[in-house]
């Protein structure tokens, strides 16, 4: 895949952490988003696939936005 310099340097100044997902991951978690009445793709899931990758204490609290839905949704 190609990175976008431009794209990537402004992530990197304002991000924390980066972690990558795979296509499946983030299918996977676009299902059980799906599942639970949040109908999104895989690219709206893949917060919900890093969320295992990223190293978060017991305690923290997530929100993630999914700001893309399906065709027709």
């Amino acid at each position: 895949r190609r990175v976008r310099p431009r794209a990537f340097d402004t992530l990197r100044r304002a991000a924390d952490d980066f972690v990558t997902v795979t296509d499946a991951q983030a299918a996977e978690a676009a299902a059980r988003m799906t599942a639970t009445g949040i109908a999104t793709t895989p690219s709206g899931g893949a917060a919900l696939a890093a969320i295992p990758l990223l190293d978060l204490p017991a305690e923290a609290a997530i929100m993630i936005i999914a700001s893309e839905g399906t065709d027709g949704d």
